[in-house]
């Protein structure tokens, strides 16, 4: 008899990827007493980059923004190997942070799109995109 832990041998988020990760397979023997062989296979980690890109200046349109983007993070990547196959676990996710002020209402970004360029432009297997702009608009008892 067999056992197979089926959990995801994938790191969740970057917290979880600071713990050792493997899979075990187990066999249960029943003879005149129970006996176990235990095979744990360790796994390698994939790494998890935190990167931020501040949006400088003022987009007109949705496709500025994306290009400042997809601009900034070039100069992030523009070592890194382009042809690293994502089954390989050297390949990291992507904790993407936007930050500047926040962009008007017709720059409104579309996180699966901007997901599905990024991963396509990059050597990474996946982005998880976190909007921390500043508010453009100030409140009226901040003048009185």
């Amino acid at each position: 008899n067999q056992i197979y832990n089926p959990g995801s041998s994938e790191a969740a988020s970057s917290i979880d990827a600071s713990f050792k990760r493997g899979i075990f397979l187990v066999e249960v023997y029943k003879e005149e007493i129970f006996k176990k062989t235990i095979k744990i296979i360790q796994l390698n980690n994939r790494s998890h980059q935190w990167r931020t890109v501040f949006i400088s200046k003022h987009p007109r349109n949705k496709q500025e923004l994306y290009n400042e983007i997809i601009q900034k993070l070039e100069r992030i990547f523009k070592h890194n190997n382009v042809n690293i196959k994502h089954s390989n676990t050297e390949t990291p996710i992507l904790n993407l942070v936007l930050k500047g002020e926040e962009p008007v209402k017709s720059c409104k970004i579309k996180v699966n799109d901007l997901r599905e360029i990024i991963c396509e432009k990059f050597p990474i297997v996946d982005v998880k995109i976190y909007q921390k702009f500043t508010s453009k608009m100030t409140r009226l008892d901040k003048f009185m």
